[in-house]
């Protein structure tokens, strides 16, 4: 979706939809980063990395590092995780520390067809080839599966014209050159209705964001 952030950049936000009775949560990608991932006995360490699917840019797995694991650095599948407690900054997994670390954490990136996401913080963006400005953050939607819902955009690199758009809404992309291109206007990015992300965004207001960009509305995927 797209809309003029009006809080700053490093405002840490949290995002929640609701469709019949269950919670669309989204969450700041820079937020995320660093919490704590529980497994049901003990810490495995601190999410360091998310890796991005290729296809769909959903979220498969999360790379925990620093923790007692002997192995080192861990890839856990985020169809492991069971919720987020955001006030201790913790995810948690509902498996055991033994079954993860017996699991492998040598798997292939390549094998699975993703991309660091860390890869997308920094990229230019354009909008059907007319330049826009930087991603200086990601909203995530956490509730399963996980995946990038947003890019947050700084307009022409200013901290205080900032707007989201829909990874849905991605024409093409090339990761290793740090280049999005979406296929919006960019006279109608300038005009989007205006949002704070230090608020509660609710599905009329998503609502209002893809009709304003004549898009299709996806207001909550549920696994």
């Amino acid at each position: 979706m797209g809309g003029v952030l009006t809080h700053p950049a490093k405002v840490v936000a949290s995002v929640t939809a609701t469709q019949g009775g269950r919670f669309q949560m989204l969450r700041s990608f820079k937020g995320i980063m660093g919490m704590d991932v529980e497994a049901t006995d003990g810490s495995l360490g601190n999410a360091i990395r998310f890796f991005v699917d290729n296809e769909d840019f959903s979220l498969p797995l999360v790379m925990v590092g620093g923790g007692r694991a002997t192995t080192g650095e861990l890839m856990v599948p985020t169809k492991l995780i069971e919720d987020m407690v955001w006030e201790d900054s913790m995810i948690n997994v509902s498996a055991m520390r033994r079954s993860i670390f017996s699991s492998g954490s040598d798997v292939s990136r390549d094998t699975f067809g993703v991309f660091d996401a860390l890869r997308l913080m920094g990229a230019s963006v354009s909008t059907r080839g007319e330049d826009l400005g930087v991603v200086i953050d990601l909203m995530v939607e956490t509730d399963q599966p996980w995946n990038v819902k947003y890019l947050v955009v700084a307009v022409d690199g200013r901290d205080d014209r900032e707007v989201l758009l829909n990874t849905e809404w991605i024409s093409k992309y090339n990761i290793e050159k740090k280049l999005v291109d979406l296929d919006v206007d960019r006279k109608d990015v300038n005009t989007c209705p205006e949002c704070d992300l230090r608020e509660r965004i609710r599905p009329e207001y998503e609502i209002r964001l893809s009709e304003h960009y004549n898009k299709p509305v996806h207001l909550a995927r549920f696994g």
